[in-house]
């Protein structure tokens, strides 16, 4: 891939009410750093109508992707993928009115998901394939695509980093061991006390520079993790049971529970911990902790927890632990637990702690211990949410620009260890798109992505 973004992609729009179709110049989106991915295209010109709205659903859902000429017929030399304004599931017919967005993807050798500029000698393919899709629906709606976890994370395609930073994920520079003074020289207790006096920013640069630094950040995570876990839960449940069932849900820790362990030096854990956890998995975890004597618990159906007026979390499992602790277990609406991560009322909560990584979707805010109110004006300096020296300032980033959830773009992680053939990565985001608000306070601000 280039060294450089493209700023912009060629694709064809077709107007249903004739379906003849053209072609127009349509931007990636240029706020954040992407993979020219189709998920990565900013098409609200076209099939996007939610200019009031601070939440909604990503393309998936609303994209067919086409290999074929028709049912068993000549496969195409590269594929197309057809995105409409609505989503596709649950229909039997195709919509007869709007516009389609039609992007043309590399061929199968490469990554499937990058687009491609549409050509003139393209459209008359294009048109004869909708015509297809309309006339054959069983066809049509078999080839629906929708999020994959494994494709979730796309951020090792973005273009390399001039320098090493925390906002994307980073290569490991191979070694046997490491020499540098602060592993060779030091005594192991003091390089433990150092790095618990290590805040995110400076963990996640220390972590790029060899693969000792990698699995001492690692483990130095895992150590603070341990603690809230023991923390929170006691001594009553084993450590390895209380990973394993969010590695098995696919749960993870957010709110002030987890950006507590961004912090540097030993803070005061919260009394009250957040588990968001996608939809049907919410059982495991009552199987997990029903195991701790004398705790209280209620359970109810959740129809307040909303983002941008849609509801986000199914039910709510409230347990009144002995220690004084109390644990919410989320349970989503949906298959991924990502939208109850966009319920904190600030940016800097919007952080989590999952099997095998601690994320935040606002690392430069995290890095600087800024935070700032997300879908609303509430709160201030005073605020209980802010919490471990973060402070609200003026703004400086586009409050109205479009953020997605699919690519996992603009969102900081460090590893933990696992165990067996796992490889650390962030849990299932699925495919949404949000962002802060529907009016922007920042001075000469250009509105990328709005």
């Amino acid at each position: 891939m280039d060294s450089s973004p493209h700023a912009d992609v060629v694709c064809a729009v077709i107007d249903l009410s004739n379906y003849q179709p053209f072609l127009t110049s349509v931007s990636f989106t240029r706020s954040r750093a992407h993979s020219c991915a189709v998920n990565d295209i900013h098409g609200d010109a076209w099939v996007e109508h939610y200019s009031s709205h601070t939440f909604r659903p990503g393309i998936s859902g609303r994209r067919i992707y086409c290999e074929r000429t028709g049912p068993g017929r000549t496969v195409l030399p590269q594929p197309f993928s057809f995105i409409f304004g609505t989503s596709l599931l649950g229909e039997r017919t195709l919509p007869k009115t709007g516009h389609v967005l039609v992007a043309k993807h590399k061929s199968s050798q490469t990554h499937l998901l990058q687009v491609v500029d549409v050509c003139a000698d393209d459209l008359r393919t294009i048109s004869d394939l909708l015509i297809a899709l309309v006339a054959i629906p069983d066809w049509a709606f078999s080839l629906v695509a929708t999020e994959h976890p494994i494709i979730n994370d796309r951020r090792f395609l973005q273009p390399g980093p001039g320098a090493v930073t925390i906002t994307r994920r980073i290569g490991v520079k191979t070694s046997a061991q490491c020499h540098c003074s602060f592993c060779h020289t030091l005594p192991l207790e003091l390089v433990l006390l150092i790095l618990l006096l290590l805040d995110a920013s400076s963990l996640s640069s220390l972590l790029g520079t060899c693969r000792a630094h990698y699995h001492a950040v690692a483990a130095h995570l895992d150590f603070r993790i341990c603690r809230l876990y023991r923390c929170v839960f006691g001594q009553v449940l084993p450590i390895v049971d209380i990973k394993s069932t969010l590695r098995s849900t696919g749960a993870f820790i957010h709110g002030s529970a987890a950006q507590s362990i961004l912090q540097d030096g030993y803070v005061d854990f919260p009394r009250e911990v957040f588990i968001a956890t996608p939809v049907t998995t919410r059982r495991d975890w009552l199987q997990l902790l029903v195991r701790i004597p004398d705790t209280m618990s209620y359970h109810f159906k959740n129809f307040v927890t909303r983002v941008d007026g849609d509801p986000v979390e199914r039910v709510r499992s409230t347990i009144f632990l002995p220690n004084g602790t109390i644990v919410n277990i989320q349970e989503s609406s949906q298959a991924s637990a990502f939208p109850l991560l966009l319920t904190q009322p600030m940016t800097s909560l919007a952080c989590g702690v999952s099997y095998s990584s601690v994320f935040s979707l606002y690392p430069e805010q995290c890095v600087r211990r800024l935070t700032h109110p997300v879908f609303t004006r509430d709160g201030g300096p005073d605020s209980e949410h802010c919490l471990y020296g973060f402070a609200r300032t003026e703004r400086y980033d586009c409050e109205i620009g479009w953020r997605s959830s699919s690519g996992c773009h603009g969102v900081a992680s460090m590893p933990l260890p696992v165990s067996g053939g796992d490889i650390p990565c962030l849990p299932y985001f699925g495919d949404y798109q949000w962002r802060k608000g529907t009016t922007c306070s920042v001075k000469n601000c250009k509105h990328l992505d709005r």
